[in-house]
């Protein structure tokens, strides 16, 4: 994987602190240049008098001057590392638009932000800044969760859905996976609801109704990974997200990789995507490859 320019969206919560270290981390290994970039968001405020003008301007004037004071404390973090850093600040009226515009005019290899991992009512209305870039950047974007306590990249998840991005994930996991002499592992669930008709047999599982089904999959994902190595290959059944949240706890994985789907419209606002609720809830970093430009 080419890693010569990494962008590092920060707003100096705990959660862009935790991403900026792991940015470092990961520039140390690649010998790459971080950008550490803030979106000041502009609000529509009706201010057409006088007084509130020239207060408006004054508060504008003391928020510039701290932005700049701590974008300058940052810049000192990733330098006295010996990473090579620059800063960015740019103004919009929404942080996710600013960031996938400054990466689509910079071009950075991997944009690295972290996730608040919040999930509920609030979680739902209001969304996150990191997962309207995962949704919507060409570039890969790794989030990273901020209770993170160690950086390291030695066991790789690629959860397999057969798609093209998945493809792409398998590609990237592998990459990675020599950059750090680290072991992928390859998980594919089958998420197909039992028909009722099986309700009153009390069968619980598909593996019971078809009994060949789990090694008829674990083959077929053993071909498209191209790995005959069985200890790195699983199966499973049920919520994709919950099968993937449980593999990454009970093997405890490092890095997850993960292809992207293009979501848009009412199913994607109600529902989200099995990489949406990765991002928000997987201990570990996440790299979500393979979006489409929208």
């Amino acid at each position: 994987m080419k890693v010569n320019h990494i962008l590092v969206p920060i707003d100096f919560s705990e959660y862009s602190e935790q991403a900026t270290q792991y940015a470092i981390f990961l520039a140390e290994h690649y010998g790459a240049e971080i950008t550490l970039l803030h979106a000041v968001v502009l609000f529509h405020e009706d201010i057409s008098e006088k007084a509130q003008v020239e207060q408006y301007q004054k508060l504008a004037e003391m928020k510039e001057k701290e932005i700049h004071e701590k974008m300058v404390q940052q810049h000192e973090v990733v330098s006295e590392r010996g990473v090579q850093v620059k800063t960015e600040i740019r103004r919009g009226i929404n942080a996710a638009e600013v960031i996938l515009e400054y990466a689509s005019e910079a071009q950075p290899d991997l944009i690295v932000i972290g996730t608040h991992g919040r999930s509920g009512l609030k979680k739902w209305i209001y969304g996150s800044v990191a997962e309207k870039v995962v949704r919507s950047s060409p570039i890969p974007v790794l989030t990273v969760h901020h209770s993170l306590e160690s950086f390291s990249i030695k066991k790789i998840l690629v959860p397999v859905d057969f798609s093209e991005q998945s493809q792409q994930a398998i590609k990237t996991a592998n990459d990675i996976a020599r950059d750090f002499s680290a072991t992928p592992y390859f998980l594919h669930v089958i998420e197909h609801e039992i028909h009722p008709a099986y309700y009153t047999a009390e069968v619980v599982s598909l593996f019971e109704i078809d009994p060949e089904l789990k090694e008829r999959a674990k083959k077929r994902l053993q071909e498209f990974v191209g790995v005959s190595d069985e200890s790195r290959i699983m199966v499973t059944e049920g919520k994709a997200f919950r099968e993937i949240l449980n593999y990454i706890e009970e093997e405890q994985i490092d890095l997850t990789v993960m292809g992207a789907r293009s979501g848009s419209g009412l199913e994607h606002f109600l529902v989200g995507s099995t990489a949406d609720r990765v991002v928000r809830l997987a201990p570990c970093p996440v790299l979500t490859v393979g979006r489409e430009e929208q």
